[in-house]
């Protein structure tokens, strides 16, 4: 699977659980990513860690840590889609 800011990898709709080392083996990102790589949520700056749910908005891909989302890997497995809270607001 992709990792926040990463190149390459999956949609970004199924990037639903936490990413660790296994998903490069899943046809996603190039190499392992660890802790501080990619970029940082949009929300809070916090970088990357390996230790931490992120989830990618389906409208815009930008990839939001689980605190900022308000999201859990748990909500995110039971959710077809979810958006960011710019990409959800009414235009």
């Amino acid at each position: 699977m992709k990792r926040p800011g990463g190149p390459g990898g999956q949609s970004r709709a199924s990037a639903r659980a936490r990413m660790s080392d296994d998903d490069a083996e899943e046809g996603g990102a190039s190499g392992d990513w660890e802790d501080g790589e990619g970029d940082p949520c949009p929300a809070c700056g916090r970088l990357y860690r390996t230790d931490e749910f992120w989830i990618a908005c389906d409208a815009c891909d930008t990839w939001y840590c689980g605190r900022c989302a308000k999201m859990t890997e748990k909500k995110a497995a039971q959710m077809k889609h979810w958006r960011c809270g710019q990409c959800a607001a009414p235009q």
